[in-house]
């Protein structure tokens, strides 16, 4: 293996896209269901999980147990299609949730009470992280896209909690409290993708700090998403598909897990560059 091949930290980023990708499936069935499946096309993404899922058994499970050998021919054209299809998910579901507009009045009020225009974008961020590791020879350019994803997908989200929560009003603290948190980490993450080599690490210790944020944020969420749904009235059905999202404030802990993971394996990397600098063995003998 070269040293700018993927590496065994670069395994816990394609880990993370087919565990993510499998996830979502979850997330996307509760939203689809609110809405009784009434276009087939919602079918889709919940199908496409059992895809994902076999992708990351079948193929990505047993080359990290063997060793993180290079992957075959046949690994990397499968893992190419998935990322593909993700992609295309994606796309297709911007599309759609965008002609699907039903809410009356003004656009901003539209985009609000509508299905969430941007969401699906999340396949597609996951797909484009999935085809930088098996496509991008060299590791520095796989670090800062690495981290230009993360900001983006920080982005992203904060749009989404920043919707989601105006449904509301913004009615009590913690819905104003969770669009900060979830507005913070994107420039810190934006400043780290954009600064070269040397400098980067000045910011690794504030992309832990504003991780953790979101980490903590998003696990308060699901506790007081699932409490209010607990206290709805109507079905258990209707409280799960027709209330706040249970599992959408997880997406932020998960962009803080990424985040984490990316100072992890940066800081790896550095301890690894290090250690093979010429004169440092000989400096350990003595």
């Amino acid at each position: 293996m070269t040293s700018d091949a993927p590496g065994w930290r670069d395994t816990a980023v394609l880990l993370f896209v087919l565990l993510n990708l499998t996830v979502i499936g979850g997330d996307v069935a509760i939203a689809h269901a609110g809405n009784h499946y009434r276009a087939p096309a919602e079918w889709w993404p919940v199908e496409a999980t059992f895809i994902f899922f076999a992708a990351a058994i079948g193929i990505v499970a047993p080359w990290a147990i063997r060793g993180v050998q290079p992957l075959g021919r046949t690994g990397r054209v499968i893992l190419r299609t998935v990322f593909v299809l993700a992609i295309a998910l994606g796309v297709y579901g911007l599309a759609a949730h965008f002609l699907s507009q039903s809410a009356r009045g003004t656009q901003v009020r539209r985009y609000i009470f509508s299905a969430p225009i941007i969401a699906p974008l999340a396949y597609a961020g996951l797909g484009i992280l999935g085809l930088a590791f098996l496509d991008l020879p060299h590791r520095v350019q796989r670090r800062r896209f690495y981290w230009l994803c993360a900001t983006l997908g920080l982005a992203g989200n904060a749009v989404l909690v920043l919707q989601d929560h105006a449904q509301s009003g913004f009615f009590t603290a913690p819905e104003l409290f969770a669009v900060g948190a979830a507005a913070v980490p994107v420039p810190v993450a934006a400043l780290t993708a954009f600064r070269s080599e040397a400098r980067r690490e000045q910011l690794l210790g504030a992309n832990v700090a504003v991780a953790l944020l979101s980490v903590l944020t998003g696990m308060l969420g699901v506790f007081f998403h699932v409490h209010a749904l607990l206290r709805d009235f109507g079905t258990a059905f209707t409280r799960w598909t027709d209330g706040a999202p249970p599992l959408a404030p997880g997406l932020l802990t998960d962009l803080g897990l990424f985040v984490l993971l990316l100072v992890w394996k940066e800081r790896g990397e550095r301890r690894d560059r290090v250690s093979l600098a010429p004169g440092r063995g000989s400096e350990a003998k003595e």
